[in-house]
């Protein structure tokens, strides 16, 4: 199970959770690219001959799930995980301090994930997620999980987003009504 915070702070390595920096200094750098693909990090920063900065996202996420969806102190995400077997692994990319690295990596998990969720409650702000949702169930059908959360939402938004869950389902999507079938669902396939 994931848990950002820093654990570990060694000259050239930094440990949040699941999420590793790795810091080399190489002088050739796309001659090392392939090698350490087979090291477990998250964040790869070389620095070369010119002191420049360059930063790959190399985490393996193709074994978990994204955990899209409402942020705003929603606590879906806390329910959820409460109910997830020890197989599941879960990318949350909720953080403190949102950074350019954040968004990388939260885009390469999306992209890699096993399944990616989208988690609507009536905290949400944006729209974002809804595009992402409808995006993904017309990209990847078999991999997007879709839950709306009706409590809280007026009638004519309940309406809409009922409209929404039908639609990506209708791309092939599974939609869901409670937390507790998402956690059913996902113990089930990590088994």
């Amino acid at each position: 199970m994931q848990k950002i915070g820093l654990l570990e702070n060694t000259k050239n390595r930094n440990i949040f959770g699941k999420c590793t920096v790795l810091t080399i200094l190489h002088k050739k750098c796309y001659n090392i690219i392939n090698l350490l693909k087979k090291i477990p990090f998250d964040i790869l920063r070389i620095t070369g001959r010119n002191k420049k900065l360059e930063e790959l996202n190399m985490g393996n996420y193709a074994n978990t799930t994204f955990l899209g969806g409402t942020c705003n102190n929603s606590t879906w995400r806390q329910e959820l995980i409460s109910q997830l077997s020890e197989n599941v692994d879960f990318f949350n990319p909720v953080v403190d301090d949102w950074t350019p690295e954040c968004q990388a990596r939260e885009d390469h998990a999306r992209e890699e994930a096993k399944y990616v969720l989208f988690v609507i409650t009536s905290q949400m702000t944006g729209v974002f997620s809804i595009a992402e949702v409808v995006d993904c169930s017309n990209k990847r059908p078999e991999s997007t999980l879709f839950c709306v959360i009706l409590d809280g939402f007026d009638k004519a938004q309940a309406k809409s987003l009922k409209a929404v869950s039908k639609m990506v389902e209708r791309n092939g999507a599974k939609v869901f009504d409670t937390v507790e079938e998402i956690a059913v669902f996902l113990n089930s396939a990590y088994k």
